[in-house]
């Protein structure tokens, strides 16, 4: 595995333990799983991101 997707990997895995932790609170605070959302929505741009620059550069 390329070593920015073992990257992506460990941080949604982060992000998805951050929520079962967060859930668990009768009331998680909104500043954090608004953080948490962000985090995600960062995520996602950068995964979005990496795979059009591998179809750039990959076979013609």
């Amino acid at each position: 595995m390329p070593r920015n997707l073992a990257d992506f990997e460990r941080i949604t895995k982060a992000i998805y333990s951050s929520y079962e932790l967060l859930r668990e609170k009768e009331q998680p605070p909104q500043m954090a799983l608004d953080s948490l959302r962000e985090a995600e929505h960062s995520l996602n741009k950068a995964i979005d991101f990496l795979l059009s620059q591998d179809r750039s550069y990959g076979p013609s």
